[in-house]
């Protein structure tokens, strides 16, 4: 079977460092398919770039993406004239040089399967470059549920099958449309557990135990939450300490706000508005700030000792649509508290792998964050727990089985 494993517009395919968590999603799970299915990804060409090349054992193709950047800068003063149902991005505006490459390029090898991820504009355009190639569209947020209803409807004829990375986004995709229940499953995310594993009890920070979070510093993740909720313990637990993981993406509003019909995440707005990293910095009180870290982007190979030295990772978003944080310090042995949004509490089972909260309160988050500080035995017992669960559910092994399950369904 012919796969077209294709990426975001917007991001290379450079992994296992480079190139967003879709490329690195691709990279993880087309690798360990069998081979009966011979995978090539397609993504946009990006300057310094070959435009063909073998990553991990995958054969990579690099299209010219026909102007897009020249037009999305034209585009971009009129964003805010766009509805929020209807913004830019989801437009047949955005993207479309790289859809077109990439229809005359499936068109040309003959593509049995057509892998996409996320943007709605571009099942139509694969439709009409290769009419005989069967189209999954994957989605690893909630737009199908949040965009509007006849722009997701018309992007849904082209589609012979919807993946989800959680239950929580098919749910919302088949509550919303009840007659699309026959072409949904459920592909989760993984994680390599042979690279996220418990270290050696040596490898705890003997400076006092560290509250971890890893992801994008934007605000729908609830960092403004993280840090008010680590000024209470820090106020209990003076040798606690804070690391913020993960690259600053002022550019997530429209993606996030826009769509969002939740008002805990439209009332995010203003901080998008501001530099949400210096609001940050900001937030931390004079006597603590030797005791919070921004870290930035830490490329994939390092996570696992920060995960090691952490006494907790933290996850406090407003809006999750999996997790991966988690199901990684799973991997390491380390315990977890998240807020009980989104895909979160399918990842862990409270009380059992981990400990779910109330999202946008950080008086609950900070005194469980104490409780996992001060109860170590049941902490360590859970975490043990939480890595027997993920080893069970969320290997890339797993994913890449229940993946080519979706390719042979969808081939039928």
């Amino acid at each position: 079977m012919r796969v077209a494993a294709v990426n975001q517009p917007f991001n290379d395919f450079a992994p296992p460092d480079g190139g967003g968590s879709v490329a690195s999603w691709i990279w993880q799970a087309a690798r360990r398919l069998d081979p009966s299915f011979a995978v090539t990804v397609f993504a946009a060409r990006r300057r310094g770039r070959p435009d063909r090349e073998t990553i991990g054992g995958l054969d990579c193709l690099r299209l010219d993406a026909g102007g897009d950047r020249l037009r999305e800068r034209l585009l971009n003063p009129l964003r805010g004239f766009f509805p929020d149902r209807r913004p830019l991005f989801a437009s047949g505006w955005t993207h479309r040089g790289y859809g077109r490459s990439l229809a005359r390029a499936l068109g040309e090898r003959k593509c049995d399967v057509a892998h996409l991820h996320n943007f709605i504009q571009l099942p139509a355009a694969v439709r009409r470059g290769a009419p005989g190639a069967r189209i999954i569209l994957h989605m690893h947020c909630d737009w199908l549920a949040q965009l509007d209803r006849a722009l997701v409807e018309r992007a849904l004829d082209d589609v012979d099958l919807v993946v989800g990375c959680s239950e929580h986004v098919i749910g919302g995709a088949r509550a919303r449309f009840p007659s699309l229940a026959g072409r949904c499953v459920t592909v989760p995310n993984g994680f390599d557990p042979d690279l996220f594993s418990p270290g050696d009890d040596d490898e705890a920070s003997a400076d006092g135990p560290e509250i971890l979070f890893v992801g994008r510093i934007t605000p729908e993740k609830g960092l403004h939450d993280l840090v008010s909720a680590f000024s209470r313990v820090a106020r209990v637990r003076p040798d606690a300490r804070l690391r913020l993981v993960g690259p600053h993406w002022p550019s997530a509003a429209e993606y996030i706000v826009g769509p969002a019909q939740d008002p805990a995440v439209r009332a995010l707005a203003p901080h998008f508005r501001g530099n949400y990293l210096s609001s940050l910095r900001g937030m931390v009180p004079a006597d603590l700030r030797g005791r919070v870290t921004f870290a930035g982007r830490v490329p994939p190979r390092d996570l696992p000792g920060l995960y090691r030295n952490a006494a907790v990772l933290a996850n406090p978003s407003l809006t999750e649509a999996f997790g991966m944080s988690l199901v990684e310090a799973a991997g390491c042995g380390t315990p977890v508290v998240a807020t009980r949004v989104g895909g979160m509490p399918e990842v862990v089972r409270d009380g059992e792998t981990g400990t779910l909260v109330p999202a946008a309160d950080p008086v609950k988050l900070a005194a469980t964050i104490l409780d996992i500080l001060d109860q170590p035995l049941q902490a360590a017992r859970m975490a043990a727990a939480a890595r027997a669960d993920a080893l069970a559910r969320f290997t890339w092994n797993r994913v890449a089985d229940e993946l080519a399950a979706a390719y042979r369904k969808v081939a039928l």
